[in-house]
């Protein structure tokens, strides 16, 4: 593929968050999967009409209408997978865990997100092996 990881990223988000019809859900997957390609995925709020996202050593934003209440969902989502996964549970408001990866199964991966009414913001890296709750061992 001629595109860079970061334009993955952006092209992922734009598909499932972009217009009406959006898919949280389908969006969180893809992002998933795109780990095991650039490393750490952040995101965060840049305006109500753009997220900043960093992948690979770059960084671009993301233009979307409604970017805080999709950002959110977000966050939210990830909030849901971790409360899924092994390991304690986490506040839908922020926190950290691991989720099981889309893109190399049996890796899991480390999940920090915030979900305040002032803060916004989520990161999807691989979780260190051995690390307390990732569900490895």
């Amino acid at each position: 593929m001629n595109d860079s990881i970061v334009e993955r990223v952006q092209e992922a988000i734009h598909t499932t968050l972009g217009g009406r019809k959006i898919d949280p859900v389908g969006c969180i997957d893809a992002l998933n999967e795109l780990v095991g390609q650039g490393g750490a995925i952040r995101c965060n709020f840049a305006s109500e009409r753009s997220l900043h996202v960093e992948c690979g050593g770059q960084c671009c934003e993301v233009v979307l209408d409604a970017a805080r209440a999709k950002l959110r969902m977000l966050c939210a989502r990830l909030g849901t997978l971790c409360n899924q996964s092994a390991g304690s549970p986490v506040s839908l408001y922020g926190g950290e865990g691991t989720v099981s990866s889309a893109g190399r199964p049996g890796q899991p991966l480390a999940v920090c997100f915030k979900n305040t009414a002032s803060d916004h913001e989520f990161t999807i890296a691989f979780a260190e092996p051995g690390a307390p709750g990732n569900g490895s061992g």
